[in-house]
């Protein structure tokens, strides 16, 4: 063991900052102009390092970019997230794979690219509008395949224990797609539901979650602590994915926290009040769940990974939406919010914690995206010879980035959404068109199939998306398209085709 030698944290993380590409990873290229620099080495202390950390992850449903303190919100109060953020590393261009849940959810788990495990959107039957769609969009799994790997399973065979709390959405909780088929020794509350089915409170109607009364996410932040209790003095370490329903739809909490919002000062299109009390209830529970850690003395053991599935519900309006159609949230100056590619559909707080061992109050700008936790669990756990040689990882380990800010290996980032999502209106019946971008450094282009428009963005100068350079900059515009073009092409990824 390497703490049992006495090498240094900064000796083990140097070296597994080698072990970057240690997994079978997917369409490495070289890096050109487009490619952040690395940020400058932060210091770390020398200290023995755990052999092995215990790894948490809290994945949050439906929040947006600019939903806590520490991105810079004044109308949310997250005193516990905040604390979090200033003592770990927040990834200002941290990115969810997909614009919505389930695939999202998929990327994270598999370390793969929508069109590797083919879950591509929710399936909302039947389709909504069916009149006004151009193309017919292709099919996409509901149930996340078997023959894809998951980041459980790989821990589990690797030795560690492993438990799942909250929203699964990639399976029936008792079918061979479930939590428990899936790596997890534990699941409650995991199924394929996308929201709790009677809402926040009781009867919840979800596996393994008595009707015994109280507000769900405290219900659930109870059965997370309770993981941790059972695990931090065992033989191993431990897994745990704590996949909160908050603050996803419908909008419910306690009455007194709600009330502790109304009156507050509206701030950049934020002032829902019960918006605000679940925002609040997930700090306090995040808070709750790192005070179990402290408790059990493993937080400086622990790796804690805090981020969102894709963005918050808000800002349709510049996306030809009208008005403040289904507005929560805002995550302006970003434009759009959940079901778009544009910035504030995808883009989503990040941070990455390891007291003693990351160093603390450090911002970087550099996208990383959900797909990277696959590889750098995997490094960090020494869970290679685990992954089946079979499964492709797209992601690229983190542990470069985290330990001397060295960008992850590669020169872009994709997404794939060839489907439609219904609006509100018959002039704008959609929220979402079938589309795919590519992200190369500065550049953002979006590649969209009715009418194969074309927009592209310069996010160092324009992070809100709202000038199209696709006209004054047709170099850039056509080597990002024949980048997106060839890795449509590499994987396989299903396209929309006229009626």
């Amino acid at each position: 063991m390497d703490g049992e030698r006495g090498v240094t944290r900064r000796e083990t993380l140097a070296r597994l900052g080698g072990l970057g590409g240690g997994v079978a990873l997917a369409g490495c290229a070289a890096r050109d102009e487009t490619t952040p620099s690395a940020t400058t080495a932060p210091d770390y202390p020398d200290e023995p390092l755990p052999e092995r950390p215990n790894i948490v992850v809290v994945y949050v449903d439906d929040l947006g970019w600019l939903d806590t303190g520490f991105q810079g919100s004044r109308y949310y109060d997250t005193p516990n997230l905040d604390a979090l953020a200033e003592g770990g590393v927040v990834a200002t261009s941290g990115y969810a794979n997909a614009p919505n849940c389930a695939p999202s959810r998929a990327c994270f788990n598999t370390g793969q690219y929508t069109p590797r495990h083919g879950v591509h959107t929710v399936t909302d039957p039947p389709p909504r509008r069916p009149e006004a769609r151009r193309l017919e969009t292709p099919p996409t799994n509901e149930r996340l395949p078997t023959d894809n790997a998951t980041i459980a399973e790989v821990l589990s065979e690797a030795g560690y224990a492993t438990g799942f709390v909250g929203k699964w959405h990639l399976g029936e909780a008792d079918s061979p797609h479930g939590p428990l088929a899936r790596g997890f020794d534990r699941n409650v509350g995991g199924d394929i539901v996308g929201r709790p089915p009677a809402g926040y409170f009781p009867p919840y109607g979800l596996p393994n979650v008595t009707d015994d009364g109280g507000y769900l996410p405290d219900r659930l932040t109870d059965d997370a602590v309770e993981f941790v209790a059972d695990h931090a003095d065992g033989p191993d370490p431990f897994f745990l994915l704590f996949s909160t329903y908050s603050v996803h739809r419908p909008l419910q909490a306690p009455d007194d926290a709600v009330d502790a919002y109304r009156g507050a000062d509206c701030w950049n299109g934020q002032c829902n009040p019960t918006y605000g009390a679940m925002v609040s209830n997930l700090d306090a529970n995040v808070g709750r769940l790192l005070a179990a850690l402290d408790e059990r003395g493993v937080r400086e053991e622990t790796l804690v990974v805090f981020t969102s599935d894709n963005g918050g519900l808000g800002d349709y309006d510049e996306v030809g939406l009208p008005g403040d159609w289904k507005r929560v949230t805002s995550q302006g100056p970003l434009r759009g919010g959940k079901r778009t590619l544009y910035e504030g559909g995808i883009r989503v707080p990040t941070v990455v914690s390891w007291p003693g061992v990351l160093p603390g109050s450090r911002r970087s700008s550099t996208p990383i995206a959900a797909t990277d936790f696959f590889p750098t669990f995997v490094d960090l756990a020494g869970a290679h010879d685990a992954v089946p040689d079979d499964h492709v990882v797209d992601g690229r380990s983190l542990v470069p980035w985290l330990t001397d800010g060295t960008p992850p290996d590669r020169d872009a980032l994709f997404w794939h959404f060839p489907f439609y999502h219904s609006g509100a209106s018959a002039g704008r019946p959609f929220q979402a068109e079938p589309v795919s971008v590519v992200r190369a450094g500065r550049w953002k282009l979006h590649r969209f199939y009715e009418g194969d428009r074309v927009e592209l963005y310069d996010l160092a100068n324009d992070r809100g998306e709202r000038r199209n350079l696709a006209g004054d900059r047709p170099t850039v515009r056509d080597r990002l398209r024949r980048r997106l073009d060839d890795w449509i092409d590499r994987t396989d990824a299903p396209l929309p085709r006229p009626k």
